[in-house]
């Protein structure tokens, strides 16, 4: 999915990198070739562009020129975008080298924009069925477990974890969360 960001359009291609146009002329602003294939959407803030590719790897890149400022290579598959809320970073992965609750190996973890510095991660019982969703001091992981996570975006700490076969990320309205699910069963 391409992003529109202060003038231009940021898109992945499979097995080329990423690239950005000028979005009025369509005229090429500059790719950059990853190590990786399968870059996610990109999400752009404060002048840069954060980008996930399915085979492992997040990485920051400066929204005008495309020079990397900073990557991680955190597992694979990695198969949802980053969400970018206020100076953090979160995303989903595969910690491939160790195993948390449920057996699963998959992770939520919050990096700082700027650095890349991990701010936290916490186990979750399966891969994400999308991005995080993060909103009013929270964030929300829906998992292909049917499992909600709740968590701090600050920190982490659970705040809830309900077992309630989600279908996809809730919708955060002025009225609540909005979910799509089967019937709830309180973890």
């Amino acid at each position: 999915t391409p992003a529109y960001y202060r003038g231009k359009v940021y898109a992945g291609a499979w097995n080329s990198g990423v690239y950005a146009f000028e979005a009025k002329t369509g005229k090429s602003a500059w790719h950059m070739s990853t190590s990786d294939t399968g870059p996610s959407a990109p999400v752009c803030k404060d002048g840069m562009c954060v980008f996930n590719t399915d085979s492992c790897t997040m990485f920051n890149v400066e929204a005008d020129t495309g020079r990397m400022l900073w990557s991680w290579w955190l597992g694979s598959p990695q198969r949802a975008a980053p969400v970018v809320a206020g100076n953090t970073v979160y995303t989903t992965y595969p910690k491939n080298d160790a195993q948390g609750a449920h057996g699963s190996k998959y992770v939520v973890g919050a990096f700082d924009l700027k650095t890349g510095a991990p701010k936290w991660r916490r186990w979750i019982d399966g891969e994400a069925l999308m991005a995080p969703v993060v909103h009013g001091g929270r964030t929300y992981v829906a998992t292909q477990r049917g499992t909600l996570y709740e968590l701090s975006a600050a920190d982490g700490a659970v705040i809830e974890v309900r077992a309630n076969g989600i279908a996809a990320p809730p919708v955060v309205s002025g009225e609540g969360l909005v979910l799509s699910h089967a019937e709830a069963t309180p973890v």
